[in-house]
């Protein structure tokens, strides 16, 4: 007797259930099935042909080895290399204010098509600083504060997580802005932020006193945000579908 294969009837048994799950489909929701099917085939032709925002991350690490570099410098102050380092790598350089003093230190510091991520930890290995990959925007920081800067952040969210909050977040992701501070009051640097931007924000009279020196280039308005706040010792709250800037404590 022949000995029947049971895989058939598993096939057409999955094949009747995923029949009946369209029939209760159309059954209790007539209107929606239609539209159901025409948001999943522009899904599935926008996963096609979409390609992924490259890793801000990855993409900083990849330019700090692939760009090459030549320098010649003689008792120059470190803040002068950094600034050349920067306008010549097309990269946003931000200092950490705990490493402020050591930026008058001279330096004498000659190579020659060396990659640019290594001619800055040349650069900072005699005042002994760090250079941070923080989500793809290069910091340079103390040798305390390496490990915990990559993964710092000033943002925190309203636990309640009100869909006006995250869409404010998707929002900060998807401006890009420059900014060049010298000694600027955070409160004129947020009130040019305001009015580039158009997001809504509050400014604690805390901050009032706080003076930013920064310069980036072409960077999403987080990313921008975040180097603003390390630089200006300050922290974000995203509630109410705005941001509230407050001195960190």
């Amino acid at each position: 007797m022949r000995r029947r294969n049971s895989r058939p009837g598993r096939r057409l048994g999955r094949k009747k259930e995923e029949v009946e799950a369209w029939k209760a489909v159309h059954r209790d929701f007539p209107g929606q099935t239609a539209a159901c099917e025409r948001a999943t085939e522009a899904l599935r032709r926008h996963g096609e042909g979409a390609q992924a925002r490259p890793d801000p991350a990855t993409e900083l690490d990849t330019k700090l080895k692939s760009k090459v570099i030549d320098v010649d410098f003689q008792e120059a102050p470190l803040s002068d290399v950094i600034d050349f380092i920067s306008q010549f790598s097309g990269f946003t350089i931000v200092v950490d204010p705990e490493c402020a003093e050591a930026m008058s230190t001279p330096q004498t510091l000659v190579a020659r098509k060396l990659p640019v991520g290594q001619v800055l930890r040349l650069a900072l290995a005699g005042p002994e600083l760090a250079l941070v990959n923080m989500r793809g925007v290069a910091v340079i920081t103390t040798r305390t504060r390496e490990k915990e800067l990559p993964a710092w952040t000033a943002f925190t969210v309203d636990p309640l997580r009100r869909q006006e909050d995250l869409d404010l977040l998707e929002r900060l992701e998807g401006i890009r802005i420059s900014l060049n501070f010298t000694d600027t009051p955070a409160s004129e640097a947020f009130q040019f932020v305001i009015a580039v931007s158009e997001v809504p924000m509050s400014v604690d009279e805390n901050c009032e006193g706080a003076l930013v020196t920064l310069r980036v280039d072409d960077l999403t308005l987080r990313e921008a945000l975040e180097c603003l706040a390390l630089v200006g010792d300050l922290k974000y709250k995203v509630a109410g579908g705005g941001l509230h800037v407050a001195p960190r404590e």
